[in-house]
């Protein structure tokens, strides 16, 4: 056995092999009677666990082997890829949130998927990338979507002015079948724009037979060059500056694969729009409190507000006027907190519940709404009872 290369996707010598299997070659029809067969040896690296075929056949024999397939019943087979697509189209629209904007798709063959992709989201400016001319051609004549022919790893990104252009870049089910998968992948994350999203689906190796009971032929054969675990993926993108968002094994239409859904943006910048994704969509729910007790100030002559913290605090921030001292008391079960003051309302005991007409829940924690709504209960069951925040309303079963 020779020296076994480097590992195709994280560079590292620490190899081994790890199987051998006699089978047919990849083009198996030669000049003889017999089909031709063929030696094929894996080896798997010790630091990512990617596995890959130590001798690999060459790309323009991968794309012989593939064009030699004939699928009889055409329309069977493309209502089966319209199925998968879409679920890839509803998925990426539903998870980038994008309604316009540059997306291209390496290894795009016939572009049936940015079809469907620009019917979902007419506003994006959608490109494919194929190293088949048949398949780049018949996508510009069938859909006119524009069409770069080439490998990807062959093609001259600057010059074509791609790079960081896009703010989608997918590929599916292409990298398992190059060579050099650590440049098609470097290549492939130079096209998004910081910000922009990456999305690779693979056939899944890890979990393939957990999830589907027919991966025979489907996942390991000469085709498919290597085979990747999602952790050694994730490494490998965190390195070129893309952080995951998702990644899931899942079952395209009976097809075990492994997706990876990114972002290309520095870990601290990812954390920090996320965060501050949530304290707006907390904002709101303070404003949309803020509204409620405006309204329910404006229906009763006297209220209280049980639960002093920082939920009511940030509610009241958010009124346009200060409530009136007269018609308002605070409440709160913690004796350490009456007697002190917030936006010069006196906190009283629970007491004080009686000499007003509504009594409001004022947190947003669903337990201690529980605990004060039973107290409330015991004392004055005949009080009535309303509360500021909707997720506990309507598991308290409250009128919002």
């Amino acid at each position: 056995m020779p020296q076994l290369p480097p590992c195709r996707l994280c560079g590292s010598e620490k190899t081994q092999i790890c199987h051998t299997q006699r089978e047919l070659a990849l083009n198996c029809i030669g000049d003889g009677d017999a089909l031709l067969e063929c030696e094929e040896a894996y080896y798997v690296c010790k630091v990512c666990g990617t596995v890959a075929q130590v001798s690999p056949p060459t790309f323009d024999d991968v794309a012989r082997y593939y064009a030699s397939i004939k699928v009889i019943d055409q329309g069977v087979r493309l209502e089966y890829k319209r199925a998968v697509h879409l679920d890839r189209v509803h998925y990426l629209l539903e998870t980038t949130q994008l309604t316009e904007g540059r997306v291209i798709d390496v290894g795009a063959g016939d572009a049936a998927f940015l079809k469907l992709l620009g019917e979902e989201a007419s506003a994006l400016q959608l490109t494919g990338i194929e190293a088949s001319e048949e398949g780049a051609q018949k996508a510009q004549t069938d859909y006119g979507i524009p069409m770069i022919t080439g490998s990807l790893e062959d093609l001259d990104l600057a010059a074509l002015n791609l790079v960081e252009s896009f703010d989608l870049v997918t590929s599916m089910h292409a990298l398992e079948h190059t060579a050099t998968p650590a440049a098609f992948l470097e290549k492939m994350v130079s096209l998004v724009k910081l910000g922009g999203y990456f999305y690779l689906e693979i056939p899944s190796m890890e979990r393939g037979h957990q999830i589907s009971d027919s991966v025979i032929g489907t996942i390991v054969h000469r085709g498919h060059i290597s085979h990747f675990t999602g952790a050694g993926l994730a490494k490998v993108l965190s390195e070129l500056g893309i952080t995951l968002l998702e990644q899931k094994h899942t079952l395209a239409h009976a097809y075990p694969s492994l997706q990876l859904l990114g972002r290309k943006l520095p870990v601290a910048r990812m954390a920090q729009h996320a965060f501050s994704h949530l304290i707006e969509q907390i904002d709101a729910d303070f404003v949309a409190a803020a509204s409620r007790l405006e309204a329910l100030r404006s229906q009763y002559d006297s209220i209280a507000l049980w639960g002093v913290g920082s939920d009511l605090y940030k509610v009241l921030r958010h009124l346009p006027t200060p409530l009136d001292p007269a018609r308002t008391r605070l409440i709160d079960g913690n004796p350490n907190k009456q007697g002190k003051q917030l936006f010069n309302l006196p906190i009283t005991s629970p007491d004080a519940a009686n000499t007003v007409e509504c009594v409001i829940l004022a947190s947003s924690n669903l337990a201690i709404c529980m605990d004060i709504q039973r107290e409330l209960k015991n004392r004055y069951p005949n009080l009535p009872c309303q509360t500021l925040f909707a997720n506990t309303s309507n598991r308290l079963q409250l009128t919002v």
